[in-house]
């Protein structure tokens, strides 16, 4: 799978996600590639991909205005802090975004086995990868929030 490829099947994975879950659009800004990530949000969710891949990792990171705003439209309740509901919050989408790239991209994950997604609160963490590998990193916007995924596949 080319980046070009794998950028247009999350930018899908992402959009229907949101618009189902959350009831909002989002916007793909320009992705870029890097190596040795650190995420940007206040907290970040990541899995752990395995076969058909040698490994790598699929990530979301969000600040918590972003992260409020979205598990807001999708639960109809007020948050105002990271505790442990916010924390399943972005396991749940990060489950459901990597299920909807899995899908669009079946010809090549078919059979493709991840981890179940592990949280992390605080900004700035690296994520768990392969040293040697790049990281495609795909920032969007949902009104004036940001947030950003990343992926890695080795």
């Amino acid at each position: 799978m080319t980046n070009a490829e794998a950028v247009k099947a999350m930018n899908l994975a992402v959009q229907k996600t949101l618009k189902t879950m959350a009831g909002t659009d989002v916007v793909m800004l320009d992705p870029s590639v890097k190596s040795q990530v650190e995420t940007l949000g206040d907290v970040s969710g990541e899995m752990h991909l395995f076969q058909p891949f040698k490994g790598g990792v699929i990530a979301l990171s969000f600040p918590k205005e972003t992260i409020f705003f979205i598990l807001n439209r999708i639960y109809q309740s007020d948050f105002d802090e990271i505790d442990a509901s916010v924390e399943d919050g972005v396991g749940e989408l990060l489950n459901v975004i990597h299920g909807q790239f899995r899908s669009i991209t079946a010809s090549f994950s078919a059979g493709a086995l991840a981890s179940p997604p592990q949280v992390v609160v605080g900004r700035r963490h690296k994520l768990a990868q392969d040293e040697s590998a790049r990281t495609l990193i795909v920032p969007f916007r949902t009104g004036p929030h940001l947030f950003h995924v990343y992926l890695q596949v080795a």
